[in-house]
């Protein structure tokens, strides 16, 4: 099975609907936080597309809402659950631990379930992100370079910034991800070694 995870910044409520659909016509396995912003654009689309039983959901938080703070999308998240959705609660920690902690170790966790459930090695991340570099964005960045770190396909959608601004994620380069609903995306291709996987960027309707 193909997996995809998707993160991106809090502030950001982007229009998610063409980069999800190819991968939910596809069967993929669907993975993302539990924030504001672009974690509740894809848990919200995937519900409106009726594929709630195919997204996992990763929450710093409990299932009654313990451990949650200012930028987490607790009803989002119960109705994603309640639609289908698998949800992984206290996915960073137990509540006693700091915020940001949990946070950084949520999406650790979730970028290492994309890379076990991609296991015919169709697998990788996309986001949408308002910073070219930490410490703007700095959850984003990091989720981006543990992906790539582990070999998997990195997709990013610069918002206000574009790809001559991007930071490396180790020895290759940014190039761009595509045309149509990629043609505003970029897509990290390293040098070496060669990425395992590979996530193929398909329109809707299309093939993957």
């Amino acid at each position: 099975m193909g997996a995809v995870g998707f993160y991106g910044s809090r502030s950001l409520s982007p229009a998610v609907g063409g980069a999800l659909r190819p991968f939910v016509e596809a069967g993929f396995g669907i993975f993302t936080g539990c924030a504001v912003g672009a974690d509740a654009s894809i848990v919200g689309a995937c519900v409106g597309m009726g594929a709630a039983n195919q997204l996992t959901i990763f929450a710093i938080f409990g299932p009654a809402g313990d451990g949650a703070w200012i930028w987490s999308n607790v009803k989002g998240v119960m109705l994603a659950e309640a639609a289908g959705a698998r949800v992984v609660w206290y996915a960073g920690g137990p509540p006693r631990m700091r915020p940001g902690v949990r946070c950084r170790a949520r999406s650790t966790a979730m970028v290492d379930a994309v890379a076990i459930a991609g296991t015919d090695k169709r697998a990788g991340i996309v986001g949408w992100v308002d910073s070219p570099s930490p410490p703007g964005s700095p959850g984003s960045w990091g989720t981006m370079r543990q992906a790539a770190s582990m070999g998997l396909t990195v997709v990013c959608f610069p918002v206000g910034w574009t790809i001559f601004d991007a930071t490396p994620l180790g020895p290759g380069k940014w190039t761009y991800a595509g045309g149509g609903v990629w043609s505003n995306a970029i897509k990290w291709v390293p040098f070496a070694p060669y990425g395992l996987y590979e996530l193929e960027l398909a329109q809707p309707g299309g093939s993957l």
